[in-house]
């Protein structure tokens, strides 16, 4: 029996704060003539605890006020005293208030609820939020919940990075006395070399918190591109001037009989290589002429342009899509030199030519870098 309790089946004892943070494994309440009896969980909070202990000790007072004698109240003859102690106690007391309105943040949002959850834990799994093995969370989850209390979860999570790096190529240009002194050839493109490394990143609630190499790989170095630049002299041969012919001693010859004799015809001019002017090929000879290229210039040329088109304007690569004399990939190329260049060979020679200039020099350049790789 507890403290202030008179009597024993008048009201509940006063619960006394355990020492192992437990409650009793029930308690008796007396309502009129029936007796009930509850259960109490092992284990409650401090919250909890504290709000059943108000409530018992309200109830014990009620009782305690209600069968004390006070001195100076008449004495009751025993009959109504008796009367009184066998009357059950009734007392009505309200349900304890153990509620507590908390706030979690977690996924973006701050949800504030109210409950009667005695752990962190527990509050997370009655709104159905789960917390991940990596996720950091503020609070313990054993802890007990207070009223405007604050937890909050970090989502931690994880993912591959590829990322690649680039290396610089070196230019590197070499002296070649088989070519001509003032012209260049590209004996080799460069490239640039490339390293691949993956990172395992860490997030934290989407952002990049920290990361560290997996994995580095060479896939390829880098390629240095070569220009053979040309160093040989032009070797002009002198011709030694032909003796003239002895003076031959004039002869008397007899006239001879009156006839008309008609004159030798004069000797042709000596014909250029291509003979007809307007054609295709006599259009590029005319303009290898006007670039200050010799005769054996356009005898590359042709040789060039006879094995990639054949001369053919509308010549077209099934494979590639190179198109026209020149087989420009693409053919768009020679938008620059005029807008009627699938049609008009003179405007893809005219692109041909300063492609050829540009790249390598010179169309002989162009035809030995085509013998050697198949292409130019």
């Amino acid at each position: 029996m507890g403290r202030h309790s008179r009597h024993q089946n008048l009201a509940p004892a006063v619960p006394q704060a355990p020492e192992d943070n437990t409650l009793p494994e029930s308690a008796v309440w007396v309502t009129g003539t029936d007796a009930t009896t509850s259960s109490a969980p092992s284990r409650v909070s401090s919250r909890r605890y504290g709000a059943v202990a108000a409530l018992a000790a309200a109830t014990a007072l009620s009782a305690v006020a209600l069968t004390s004698e006070p001195s100076n109240v008449p004495s009751a003859s025993a009959a109504q005293v008796s009367s009184s102690l066998e009357t059950p106690l009734s007392i009505v007391t309200a349900d304890p208030d153990t509620s507590a309105e908390v706030t979690i943040v977690a996924d973006g949002q701050a949800l504030v609820v109210t409950t009667e959850a005695d752990t962190w834990g527990q509050v997370l799994t009655e709104n159905d939020i789960k917390v991940g093995s990596d996720d950091i969370v503020s609070e313990d989850l054993g802890a007990d919940v207070t009223d405007g209390g604050r937890i909050t979860i970090e989502r931690v999570t994880f993912e591959d990075v590829v990322e690649e790096e680039t290396q610089g190529f070196e230019t590197i240009r070499q002296e070649d006395d088989t070519l001509e002194k003032g012209t260049e050839k590209v004996l080799s493109e460069g490239a640039e070399g490339v390293t691949r490394t993956t990172y395992r990143v860490k997030l934290i609630d989407g952002v990049e918190d920290s990361r560290e190499t997996t994995i580095t790989a060479k896939v390829s170095d880098p390629q240095d591109r070569v220009i053979a630049v040309g160093t040989k002299e032009e070797v002009v041969e002198e011709v030694a001037p032909e003796p003239e012919p002895a003076a031959e001693t004039p002869t008397e010859t007899p006239e001879p009989a009156a006839a008309t004799a008609e004159p030798e015809p004069e000797p042709a001019p000596a014909q250029p290589v291509v003979v007809n002017a307007g054609g295709t090929k006599g259009i590029a000879q005319q303009m290898v002429a006007a670039k200050g290229w010799s005769t054996s210039e356009f005898q590359c040329l042709e040789t060039l342009w006879q094995r990639e088109s054949g001369w053919n304007h509308l010549a077209q690569n099934p494979s590639s899509g190179a198109y026209g004399i020149p087989q420009a990939l693409p053919g768009s190329k020679m938008a620059s030199h005029g807008a009627d260049w699938q049609t008009n060979p003179a405007t893809q020679i005219a692109w041909g030519l300063d492609y050829i200039q540009g790249r390598y020099g010179t169309p002989c350049g162009a035809l030995g870098h085509s013998n050697s790789r198949g292409w130019y």
